[in-house]
């Protein structure tokens, strides 16, 4: 089946340890519950990685998982599908995003 995602594909973070607005959205059409990795483009490191998130429900705001310096950081959002009965992985898509620290 398809997987609709949505999320802020630039999300900004007055600092590296505070709450930044990724709006992480499933899709209230989805089938499928979703979890949502970010991984930075330049060493692959997980910078975020959500709990599970069922179909018509979001998070506005989010801390990151590591303590980013200032700067930019090319990224993509991960959002891995699970059937709600089983929980087995049922696929993932992928949205580029590029994350802004501002101090």
């Amino acid at each position: 089946g398809m997987l609709n995602v949505a999320c802020n594909p630039n999300p900004v973070f007055p600092a590296g340890k505070s709450e930044g607005n990724l709006r992480i959205e499933n899709i209230p059409g989805n089938n499928y519950a979703v979890t949502v990795t970010v991984i930075r483009d330049d060493n692959g490191q997980t910078v975020y990685t959500s709990g599970l998130i069922e179909p018509g429900y979001f998070v506005e705001n989010v801390t990151l998982d590591a303590v980013l310096a200032k700067g930019e950081y090319p990224a993509l959002a991960k959002f891995t599908a699970f059937d709600p009965g089983t929980k087995e992985e049922m696929g993932s898509a992928g949205v580029r995003i590029n994350i802004l620290v501002q101090n």
